[in-house]
Parts: structure tokens; sequence; C-alpha cells
């Protein structure tokens, strides 16, 4: 609901979402790994789920460890 607002919010004053720049991450613990996690979608495309980005130069992952960005450096 909240991408839709933006998404409106974007039309009406003049702003463009990149979609394609946009990455969805999920944190969840184990007890709800297995419950259902629903389409984003932003102008009318939906968001590419990820486990892990860049942002900011570090390394972020879903399970909110940094071996990733401790092997990069």
């Amino acid at each position: 609901m909240l991408l839709s607002v933006c998404s409106e919010y974007g039309l009406g004053h003049d702003i463009k979402f990149i979609s394609a720049k946009s990455n969805v991450m999920i944190f969840c613990c184990e007890r709800f790994k297995d419950i259902h996690i629903p389409n984003f979608v932003l102008n009318g495309e939906t968001l590419l789920r990820v486990s892990k980005c860049k942002y900011l130069g570090h390394i972020i992952s879903e399970d909110l460890s940094d071996n990733d960005n401790m092997s990069r450096q």
C-alpha cells in the first residue's frame, strides 16, 4: 500500500521512481521463514527480491551477517 502511495505522489509531483534500480529485501527470523511474502510493485513493475545488496559501499544481507562485506575488504 505504501508503494502505491509513493507512485501516486510521484505522478502528482513530477517525481519518477526507477523500478529497475530498486530491490526488496526481507529481514525475517527463523520463526517466520515459511510465511508467504507478496510481490512488491512500484510504478506497475514487480520489484526484484534479493538476499544481499550493496548500499553506501557496504554489503547488506538478509541474514544480518557482515561476512560478505568482510570478505570483500
